[in-house]
């Protein structure tokens, strides 16, 4: 490993000071992560699926909402312009 040993305000660069600091990021990133983990792999994987099923039953839920939705909508729409049509042939005729 090659870098550039630099003057700092409190003196040199050196290896072993680099690599003093490189394993205490190390030592300290390591325990971070084990602590804030929020469990292990099987638990994690297993409260993903579960949420994809919760998200999966929603989003049907919510198709299934707006399909009953426009077809409401449909049978609104062609029942006015079916009364309209109606209107306009009694006044033609």
């Amino acid at each position: 490993m090659e870098f550039k040993l630099g003057k700092k305000s409190g003196g040199y660069v050196t290896a072993k000071t680099y690599s003093a600091g490189v394993l205490t990021g190390l030592i300290v990133g390591l325990t971070v992560g084990m602590l804030f983990a929020p469990r292990s792999g099987k638990k994690t994987r297993r409260r993903i699926k579960d949420t994809l099923a919760d998200q999966t039953k929603e989003i049907q839920n919510q198709w299934d909402k707006a399909t009953s939705e426009i077809q409401n909508q449909w049978d609104k729409t062609t029942s006015q312009a079916k009364d309209a049509v109606d209107t306009i042939k009694g006044k033609i005729s």
